[in-house]
């Protein structure tokens, strides 16, 4: 959520409303996800079956599992990496992806909102591109390490398998929860504007704005912020190795490579289920490390995620998707 807090604390007041117009719409069906903070957790809330896990608080349990492959791509890196990893035709890397689909789920979210009239159809594509676009700035939802156990790669760092006492259970959530040094602040059912999660969300997206301030973005998302909504689309979608979502995949896999998968022990001891191994806890300096790679990820995607909902929002006034209640679903 912080990405979506980012975003919206990056953006013009009119666009912000404009997004919250259309996610309300969905209300009654998935409470407390109506502004651009809270339904980027639409996509986990979708695929719960029960409410055990720390994202399914929800009753309603929507058990929504055919979408868990848009989460994410697993563009291979070889175990162990180079620090400096050699430059890799972006296109052929893409190609090589060995698992997931998130680059196709966000090329066909801007081909739908270039036409579409159905405020249903908008409401869906807005609330799976928060989250996914998000997802795909944790560098392990955009690699996968492979080795001679994992030749088809190691599902993002999952199956890497932490020995207690650790943060986290593996490798894929140390870059999730950042370390952990967030503690428990999360989304729920009864969250309000002033619970303290979201009160503690805000403040956390504000002082990473302020902190990361001077951050560069390398992709240049902005030069494009206020060119049409069809030529804007053209230059993130185009089929080729240029474009800017595949720059974006690449961007997130080097990341991966230079930051995620160096620095650790991966020695396997015996296998703890199947598809996993165990390895050591990583030491301090790694955590540290992932704090401050993973908090630059999130105000890279959070203000690039404001560009591209600023374009958003004009199209949906240009669509006139916002005058009646038949988005819900």
């Amino acid at each position: 959520m912080l990405v979506g807090e980012i975003a919206t604390q990056s953006m013009a007041t009119k666009d912000v409303e404009t997004l919250h117009l259309l996610l309300r719409q969905w209300d009654r069906d998935f409470p407390n996800t109506g502004d651009v903070t809270t339904a980027c957790i639409w996509a986990d809330l979708l695929k719960c079956n029960s409410v055990v896990t720390t994202y399914c608080p929800s009753s309603l349990t929507p058990s929504w599992s055919l979408y868990n492959a848009w989460h994410y791509v697993n563009l291979p890196v070889a175990l162990p990496p180079s620090r400096l990893p050699n430059p890799v035709d972006p296109a052929a890397l893409l190609a090589s992806n060995l698992d997931g689909s998130a680059n196709h789920v966000l090329t066909g979210i801007f081909e739908t909102l270039r036409t579409t009239h159905s405020p249903w159809t908008a409401n869906h594509a807005l609330r799976l591109f928060l989250h996914v676009f998000g997802d795909v700035h944790n560098p392990l939802h955009a690699a996968a390490g492979v080795s001679a156990r994992f030749p088809r790669g190691d599902a993002g760092g999952n199956s890497f398998v932490f020995r207690k006492p650790c943060v986290t259970t593996n490798l894929h959530a140390m870059w999730d929860s950042l370390a952990g040094v967030y503690g428990s602040v999360n989304w729920s059912p009864d969250m309000t504007t002033d619970s303290a999660d979201r009160r503690a969300i805000n403040a956390n997206a504000t002082r990473l704005l302020r902190q990361y301030a001077g951050l560069a973005d390398p992709l240049s998302l902005n030069k494009w912020k206020h060119v049409s909504y069809v030529e804007f689309e053209h230059h993130l979608t185009r089929k080729d190795g240029s474009a800017y979502l595949t720059q974006l995949f690449v961007e997130s896999h080097d990341v991966a490579a230079r930051d995620a998968y160096t620095g650790l022990n991966l020695t396997c001891d015996i296998a703890s289920s199947v598809g996993t191994c165990q390895v050591a806890c990583p030491s301090d300096a790694y955590q540290h490390q992932v704090v401050g790679t993973a908090e630059a990820q999130l105000v890279r995607g959070g203000t690039r995620l404001a560009v591209i909902l600023t374009q958003f929002a004009r199209q949906l006034r240009q669509l006139n998707l916002l005058d009646d209640d038949n988005g819900r679903p």
